[in-house]
């Protein structure tokens, strides 16, 4: 995908650790990616519901203090059931999660990651093999 055509694809990053944040933010705004951002399930979801209509991709983590990261994605499908959803985490998840958790989401993420993962499951989600 062209770097022009990325600025104008919208990623909303949601995870509870700076560190992380800052460094998805670097990656994604490096290959042209808007990117928005939230530390907390409840400023995630008032994002999504504000700025649905402009957000291509929610790239979220699983575990956060205040929601799971599926009880993020099931608030945000109820906004949009046509959400493009990347999941990541650095826990293990257990089978039944998985089965409840996979047919929601366009791609899965192991922590630690490499910039090359991100972008290819933000491309999944995207619907791009580019």
């Amino acid at each position: 995908m062209a770097q022009e055509a990325r600025q104008r694809v919208t990623v909303l990053i949601i995870d509870d650790d700076v560190r992380m944040i800052a460094v998805c933010r670097q990656i994604l705004e490096y290959a042209g990616y808007n990117v928005l951002i939230a530390q907390r399930a409840e400023q995630a979801i008032d994002a999504f519901h504000d700025h649905h209509d402009t957000i291509d991709v929610v790239v979220v983590d699983w575990k956060m203090p205040d929601l799971s990261g599926d009880q993020v994605i099931d608030h945000i499908l109820a906004i949009d059931p046509e959400a493009k959803l990347v999941f990541f985490t650095g826990y293990s998840v257990d089978e039944e999660t998985s089965r409840r958790v996979e047919p929601k989401v366009k791609a899965l993420l192991r922590k630690p990651f490499h910039g090359q993962q991100l972008l290819d499951a933000v491309q999944a989600a995207l619907g791009s093999a580019d």
